[in-house]
């Protein structure tokens, strides 16, 4: 064949696939779904898409593919023999749809002697809008300072939260001088509203147009319980409140716990963490939509799961026969077969509190287990010396209860050594036995809350300690975890992760003094340290 003829048949076979995105797996990247009522934001750190045009349609391509409509700039000047590259990039950015504006926030600049150096950094963008028409022009100024991190803030809160105050006071009457329709958003910490029953926050609010919430949580319960105080203020105050998420490795960086942030998630999990927020938000006026921090790490998201792995090991195994006759979740044990009980009793079970646990009579416990097509049974015989429980809730760890950590899904994450979605830990209060009844709870995953009806208890108090029944129904795991509505959960040779702690309070204003737990190795919340419940 004529090597002119091959030259073009290889042409038109790469601009196929360059055409159809094959070439460079695009179409099977995550995408987010634009939603112009609640658009989103995106915090810009690193790119530089001002001088570099690499950068510029990296950015724009991205903003395009995850549904982002403003982006927060940083610009820590204007750079005056740049300024028709910056003036191309607003163009460009607008020409896309996209909204840009300035990002910067020195710490210093919260207290009376650092207010000129912000009004200077305003008073340069301004000036340039000025100078420019308005498709190149910034479209709002983003102020990032947290004088909630400095000593003053422990030591004078009222003089500083005086200060910035003047400070946003001073910055909202600069940008009004110059009547260019600038939209000014400071980001604020989830603890402002908390500050003299949301005073500090509504003083704000009286200065800018929006607020960036950092709302930094892993799970959409945690943002909507943190979130939703500042959408009640800023709906009386009438300004919008944009919901921002994280996306950085926190603990690589030494900023954070892994719970602050979606990055061991992935961008699926993160997508369906904000559905649900947006649904729990939708109806409120102030609610704008979401901000992403930030742009290298949110990019980097698209890649899956960034969970750290660890080598299991196979702790021990707990069986869990198949129920040959009925159960009633009632505290009493007799419709169990006991005969074969797995025991927690020995000194190296006792993973916090060692030097208080006083022997299997202070605390230990024995575990049964029993299933059907659609339920799993547990019992726990605990021995306890002093029943102390005052708690409900998310607060009964702090009382005596058991913790157990089910990994629904084993064989999908079996290294992951951080939980996630198919992760479950529950908590079971045996109550006082005085009027307290005995309670369910689930910590993790935070985003379960509706499971009354699929979890039920019953426990009893014995002559030396309590017994806990628990029963609970595979629609609990299913309706969490989308990718089990298509299979069977309990089938005989099924393998779950499971770990199971005895917690012991003798003292009600000392928390949880002991916990005696089945995975001698167990850290909380790493899988990889479980043992196994095996269907029989």
């Amino acid at each position: 064949m004529h090597k002119k003829n091959i030259f073009l048949i290889a042409f038109f076979i790469l601009a196929f696939f360059v055409g159809n995105n094959i070439c460079f797996g695009i179409t099977d990247m995550p995408q987010a779904i634009l939603d112009e009522e609640h658009p989103r934001a995106m915090w810009v750190w690193k790119l530089n898409p001002v001088d570099n045009l690499i950068d510029r349609q990296k950015l724009f391509d991205f903003c395009k593919h995850a549904a982002i409509s403003t982006l927060y700039i940083y610009m820590p000047a204007i750079d005056s023999d740049k300024t028709d590259k910056l003036a191309q990039f607003l163009k460009q950015a607008h020409e896309v749809n996209i909204k840009v504006e300035a990002l910067d926030g020195a710490t210093a600049w919260a207290f009376k002697n650092g207010h000129g150096e912000c009004l200077n950094w305003i008073k340069q963008i301004l000036e340039y809008n000025k100078s420019r028409p308005a498709n190149e022009r910034f479209d709002g100024i983003s102020l990032d300072t947290e004088p909630y991190v400095t000593p003053q803030w422990q030591s004078n809160r009222q003089g500083v939260c005086d200060d910035f105050l003047s400070l946003l006071k001073k910055t909202r009457e600069l940008i009004d001088s110059y009547n260019q329709n600038v939209r000014l958003g400071a980001a604020v910490p989830t603890l402002y509203a908390d500050i003299d029953d949301g005073v500090f926050e509504k003083a704000i609010f009286d200065y800018v147009d929006y607020v960036a919430l950092m709302d930094y949580y892993d799970n959409a319960r945690r943002i909507t319980e943190e979130g939703k105080k500042h959408l009640e203020i800023a709906d009386i105050m009438n300004k919008k409140v944009v919901v921002g998420v994280e996306t950085q490795d926190l603990i690589a960086l030494n900023q954070g716990e892994r719970s602050f942030t979606f990055f061991e998630e992935g961008w699926a999990e993160m997508e369906r963490a904000l559905g649900q927020v947006k649904e729990e938000f939708k109806n409120h006026p102030s609610f704008e939509g979401f901000a992403i921090h930030c742009d290298y790490s949110y990019m980097a998201l698209q890649n899956g799961r960034n969970a750290p792995t660890a080598q299991r090991t196979e702790n021990y195994i707990l069986k869990s026969q198949k129920r040959t006759k009925d159960i009633s979740v009632d505290g009493n044990l007799s419709d169990w077969d006991i005969s074969q009980p797995f025991i927690v009793d020995k000194k190296s079970n006792v993973v916090y509190g060692n030097i208080d646990w006083q022997g299997p009579q202070d605390l230990s416990f024995k575990v049964w287990s029993v299933w059907d097509d659609d339920n799993i049974y547990f019992s726990f015989y605990v021995k306890d010396d002093n029943i102390a429980q005052v708690k409900t809730g998310k607060d009964m760890w702090t009382s005596d209860h058991i913790e157990l950590w089910f990994d629904a899904d084993l064989a999908g994450d079996y290294n992951e050594a951080v939980n996630s979605q198919d992760d479950f830990q529950f908590g079971f209060s045996p109550g006082d036995f005085n009027g307290m009844p005995g309670e369910v709870y689930i910590w993790i995953p935070e985003s379960v809350s509706d499971y009354k009806t699929e979890a039920g208890i019953a426990a009893s108090k014995t002559d030396d300690g309590y017994i806990i029944e628990v029963k609970i129904h595979k629609t609990l795991f299913t309706n969490t975890l989308e990718s089990l509505r298509v299979k069977s959960l309990f089938t005989k040779g099924a393998k779950f992760g499971v770990s199971i702690e005895a917690s012991d309070t003798d003292q009600v204003s000392k928390p949880q003094e002991t916990l005696i737990s089945s995975s001698v190795t167990r850290k909380w919340g790493n899988p990889t340290t479980f043992g196994t419940l095996e269907l029989e």
